[in-house]
């Protein structure tokens, strides 16, 4: 009997070896890289998969848009626009928004003012800004000078350089101190009508009505 078994083991191990050459073959692999135990592994793992990723599938909520949160809006006291902001200053809005509010004549806006009013916002944890002025037009810049307004001939807001703005509950002379400290440039301030001016010229202070 025992000459009997092994006489059959060479035929057997040939048998065996068959199969894990056939089953490598069918992977694409070499057999020592795909032994029998292992293919039978995978096919149930893959099998499983399938079965996992199908079920997630239809377990899974239907999730539409995010909802965008606006931390400060913007909001234009003359056409009463509104301009909410959420993460940048957007840059492609700027001179729409900013628009002359005579003519409605737009200019390419210097983001630095609006900026400034945005990163101030911030600071004071307030969620609006009231713009007073951006772009104006030369000859609205004009009408103004010539009325009495503390208008420059040649002012920054002809240039699309400036904004003049006011947040709700903070003093005009608290603003301009705090815009100082993160600006260089032309800074305004108007007690009396309570708002700044901010703009890209060169570094000056002053004092209006």
């Amino acid at each position: 009997m025992r000459a009997l078994l092994v006489g059959l083991l060479p035929a057997a191990i040939l048998s065996i070896a068959a199969v894990h050459v056939q089953a490598a073959r069918a992977w694409g692999a070499p057999p020592s890289e795909r032994p029998v135990e292992t293919l039978a592994r995978q096919h149930a793992d893959r099998h499983r998969v399938r079965e996992t990723s199908r079920k997630g599938a239809l377990d899974r909520p239907l999730i539409g848009p995010r909802t965008t949160r606006y931390a400060v809006t913007f909001q234009h006291l003359h056409t009463r626009e509104l301009l909410p902001i959420a993460v940048r200053v957007p840059e492609e809005r700027l001179s729409s928004f900013l628009r002359c509010r005579a003519s409605g004549a737009e200019r390419a806006m210097d983001p630095i003012p609006f900026g400034v009013a945005l990163t101030l916002a911030r600071r004071y944890g307030a969620t609006r800004v009231e713009v007073v002025s951006g772009y104006r037009s030369p000859k609205l810049n004009e009408r103004l000078r010539k009325k009495g307004h503390e208008v420059a001939s040649d002012s920054q807001h002809t240039h699309g350089n400036a904004l003049d703005f006011r947040l709700p509950g903070v003093p005009a002379a608290e603003l301009a101190r705090a815009a100082g400290e993160v600006h260089v440039g032309g800074i305004g301030t108007y007690r009396e009508s309570d708002f700044i001016h901010v703009d890209t010229g060169r570094p000056r202070t002053w004092s209006g009505h």
